[in-house]
């Protein structure tokens, strides 16, 4: 209850005396006031309103059976009212039965409402990972020791809980279960929830036996492919990878001899150093300002960037081993560098991925010249993208106005899927496992890395660091994670087996992009995209059906497919225009419902907020008002001239017309109120 005002009065003519009581509750996220009127023991409700059965309180009528109980006795949601029914990606609360959004679930504040807390259910929001039989948690929820080790008189546990005060609380409880029926076979260790029984390396408890265990299921058995047998298993290792120690994979080198190194990049360069922290011999720095981003081609021996100032965004590239040796890419046409926050790279074809914080990923070929829209839709602030080509996906984070998410998508940006949803909150990097097929990424609110299958299962978290971390990029490579820190301006190296944290390099000014420049970071694929482009004429794209390798050919907008490879220029006799603000653009889509998603001009792009458009058929020109740049600009069908029309006493033009015959411009300006 927020706040209460009460006054009471004695009606003229009557003696009874009246109490006129108001209130103010928070219903989820809202707020509501509530008015009681009442005398000795009787309230009058209202018209619209429902009178609870112990007439002691008034509510909306249309809070009947809405799942939420409001009157004191609870007679607002007797039991023939019609069951609940939530949409499908809304959680459904326990007691009162209302539906909420995933964001509000584990937000920290209980929004089920009536005493309700199924949203902030511990078991459910709890963060940590589950343990292997024979294994015990630790109280920080994310490590694992053999169960043996607990009591040992050794802190084996980060937190040291391994050796806690049930140690010394709980130390005869094992000798009570001797002769007993509970008795362990082979060994029994006390434990915050009482004694529990172990068996050696190789078993797990059943009971008070023991019998052959699953190695597989414990965590870092195997560095990649785990075989179980009984007894027994036997790890294997992808190909690019060599087995050493029956368990682990190393990398191998191309060269075979060439020392794993990594590139980052921070406010004030771009660095390529060695994974211990030392710099690599020869120019393999540069000195930039507002850098944002950092890629490579470990075949070419080529890094790229992003920079962003005053005098416009930009992708830069130089030889890895002598970075003073750079070029400019080629600006691609008709999109914007302004506003990028991420880019990938597909090493089979070249394509470039790129990542817009106005909501929107394009992508475009090798040399710039080709670019198409894959999504702007229903993202919002996305921040970092990771491919992986060898089996045609592509994985995002982003947050904002919707709910924060890790998804995936296929690399034509079709089949999007969110495989993260729940307690995630600003999700950064992500970076990929192309040999265990897992992403992991950064979240800068919780401090924390986690780890998901492709198909968003077996969710872990590594690691949890200082809540004011802020990590912000990560990558991988073998059994190490490498991440950039903008509390200590650090790069930080962590093992994903041990959680092991190593600070490796420090005074970076707010380090970001990260990546690992070896051949296995961009391993073989074969794939027909990378021969001749597919023989697709503007962009090809790997996709994979049934694991085998598919070719998917995409044109620039205002070009149609043609023969599944061909791009045509066919003029396109009627079609739809319309304007977006989110991100600012102009688009023409097809009316023919076989390619109603085929864009058939190149679309108007860099727009603020444009409101209104027309079309004069003639010149073949676009008209529109963007009017937070307060102007009137034109651009053909084409895209090949854009230019203004209107700079001046344009303020917030709502409407606009293009007279044909006249060959004249009309246009509604609501600030001035004129035409």
């Amino acid at each position: 209850m927020e706040m209460v005002m009460c006054a009471c009065w004695i009606e003229h003519g009557h003696d009874d005396q009246f109490c006129f009581i108001a209130w103010w509750e928070k219903r989820g996220k809202q707020n509501f006031k509530f008015v009681l009127i009442q005398n000795a023991d009787r309230v009058m409700c209202g018209e619209g309103q429902f009178r609870c059965l112990d007439k002691l309180k008034c509510i909306p009528q249309n809070w009947r059976c809405d799942f939420a109980p409001d009157c004191l006795d609870a007679s607002d949601e007797p039991e023939d009212c019609p069951v609940a029914t939530c949409a499908v990606g809304t959680f459904t609360c326990n007691i009162t039965g209302r539906c909420l959004p995933t964001g509000w679930v584990c937000d920290g504040e209980a929004d089920c409402g009536a005493g309700d807390t199924s949203d902030e259910d511990e078991a459910t929001c709890k963060k940590g990972n589950p343990c292997p039989s024979n294994y015990f948690r630790c109280e920080d929820g994310i490590s694992c020791r053999v169960l043996k080790k607990v009591c040992d008189g050794t802190s084996d546990c980060p937190d040291s809980s391994d050796e806690g005060s049930f140690c010394r609380e709980g130390k005869d409880a094992c000798k009570r279960l001797e002769g007993t029926p509970q008795q362990c076979i082979y060994g029994c260790k006390p434990t915050p929830s009482g004694p529990r029984c172990f068996c050696p390396l190789g078993q797990q408890p059943n009971g008070t036996k023991c019998i052959d265990s699953n190695e597989c299921e414990v965590e870092g058995s195997c560095d990649q492919s785990c075989f179980n047998e009984d007894p027994g298993f036997h790890c294997a290792c992808v190909e690019g990878y060599k087995l050493y120690n029956d368990t682990r994979c190393s990398a191998i080198g191309v060269p075979p001899d060439e020392r794993v190194t990594f590139i980052y990049v921070s406010n004030t360069k771009v660095e390529r150093l060695h994974t211990n922290g030392f710099g690599v011999v020869g120019q393999t720095q540069v000195m930039t300002k507002h850098a944002l981003a950092v890629e490579f081609d470990h075949r070419n021996r080529t890094v790229y960037w992003v920079t962003a100032n005053t005098s416009g965004s930009a992708i830069y590239a130089a030889d890895a081993d002598n970075m003073h040796n750079q070029w400019k890419l080629p600006h691609p046409p008709h999109y914007n560098l302004d506003y990028v926050m991420y880019v990938a790279r597909d090493w089979i074809t070249g394509n470039w991925y790129i990542l817009d914080s106005r909501e929107m990923i394009f992508m475009c070929n090798a040399t710039m010249s080709v670019c198409i829209t894959l999504m702007d839709v229903v993202l919002n602030k996305p921040r970092g993208i990771a491919l992986d080509p060898t089996v045609g996906y592509m994985f995002f984070t982003d947050w904002g106005t919707t709910a924060p998410k890790l998804e995936r998508a296929l690399m034509d940006g079709s089949q999007r899927e969110q495989i993260v949803n729940r307690k995630i909150v600003y999700p950064f990097g992500v970076t990929v496992d192309y040999a265990n097929r897992h992403v992991y990424w950064v979240d800068g609110y919780l401090s924390h890395v986690e780890r998901v299958n492709y198909d968003g299962s077996n969710r872990r978290v590594i690691l949890q660091l200082n809540s004011d971390e802020r990590p912000m990029g990560v990558t991988i490579f073998e059994n190490n994670l490498f991440i950039t820190s903008w509390r200590d301006s650090s790069i930080k190296k962590v093992d994903r087996f041990k959680s092991n944290v190593t600070t490796i390099k420090t005074n970076l000014n707010e380090p970001s992009s990260i990546h690992i420049f070896h051949r296995q970071r961009q391993p073989d694929v074969s794939h027909p995209c990378g021969i001749n482009n597919g023989d697709c004429n503007h962009i090809c794209i790997p996709l994979f059906s049934d694991g085998k390798p598919v070719v998917s050919c995409r044109c620039q907008p205002g070009y149609t497919l043609v023969d599944n490879t061909a791009c045509v220029a066919e003029p396109v006799p009627a079609f739809l225009l319309y304007a977006k603000g989110r991100p600012g653009m102009i688009k023409g889509v097809a009316l023919e419902e076989d390619i109603a998603s085929h864009e058939v001009m190149v679309p108007i792009t860099s727009l603020t907020r444009p409101t209104t458009l027309d079309f004069d058929v003639k010149s073949q020109f676009i008209y529109y008002a963007d009017i937070q740049r307060f102007v009137i600009e034109r651009q053909s069908i084409d895209g090949s001239i854009r230019e203004p029309v209107v700079t001046t006493g344009v303020l917030n033009v709502e409407g606009l017309a293009v007279d044909w015959m006249g060959r004249n411009i009309y246009w509604t300006d609501e600030i001035v109120m004129s035409i």
